[in-house]
């Protein structure tokens, strides 16, 4: 598994999850960064915005920081896919 997902994925200014002995996770969301349109849950509509923002540079949808919108914000979307913990 890639040891910069892992990273992120365990950051719990991110969120929390739990890695698995197979190098799966379990995610546990308690933050909403993925959650774009602020209602709640990361779902379809926050979805749709980091696609409209696919390759741009500096934007909102930058899950990872790496300074482009790309593959892995949208792995990093969809391992907190639903609702928002507090």
């Amino acid at each position: 598994h890639d040891p910069t997902m892992t990273a992120l994925l365990t950051d719990p200014q991110w969120h929390q999850a739990s890695i698995l002995p197979d190098g799966s996770y379990d995610p546990q969301p308690n933050g909403c960064v993925a959650d774009l349109d602020n209602d709640g849950m990361v779902g379809f509509s926050d979805l749709l915005a980091l696609l409209a923002e696919w390759g741009c540079g500096g934007c909102a949808s930058d899950l990872d920081g790496s300074g482009e919108v790309g593959f892995n914000d949208l792995l990093l979307m969809l391992a907190v896919w639903g609702p928002c913990l507090p």
